[in-house]
């Protein structure tokens, strides 16, 4: 039975972006948008009472805030 069991080692993780938070005004006051990926080179801008799709382009020139990051997990079969 032994035969017929995969086993996976983690080799490696790789990160990918999954969404930009950015801030606008000032410290103590301002507003908040979110730029957050829903596919390969599919970006939307959520603001407040609407989400409109952006570019890649959009996403790489906005006040960045914050990212978020989705961990992909590498395996190679042993």
């Amino acid at each position: 039975m032994q035969s017929f069991i995969v086993s996976f080692i983690v080799s490696a993780c790789r990160y990918s972006l999954y969404a930009v938070l950015n801030h606008s005004g000032q410290t103590n006051s301002g507003h908040y948008t979110a730029c957050i990926r829903f596919g390969p080179g599919c970006w939307c801008l959520c603001d407040d009472q609407k989400i409109v799709p952006v570019s890649v382009d959009y996403v790489l020139t906005t006040d960045a805030y914050v990212l978020l990051y989705h961990k992909n997990i590498l395996a190679v079969r042993s």
